[in-house]
């Protein structure tokens, strides 16, 4: 079953998490800020990632786009 796109909140930023109610910009703020190199590390921050595990390509993605050289965008044990 596909989940069903979210209206942006306050009309700023998609909804990238719909299970946690988690924004594209606070999982690229998170990133950014904090260095963030896998999606246990943006789960940690954000929880963006920790329901259904629907947006684990959507956090690669943006992991591989706005992380730091060497981010994994794989989940580390």
């Amino acid at each position: 079953m596909s989940q069903q796109p979210k209206p942006p909140k306050n009309g700023h930023s998609k909804i990238v998490c719909m299970c946690l109610d988690v924004t594209e910009a606070e999982v690229i703020k998170a990133i950014k800020t904090h260095k963030l190199k896998n999606i246990k590390d943006i789960a940690q921050f954000t929880q963006a990632g920790e329901g259904c595990t629907v947006c684990h390509e959507d956090l690669k993605e943006y992991l591989e786009e706005y992380g730091e050289p060497g981010a994994t965008a794989e989940e580390e044990n």
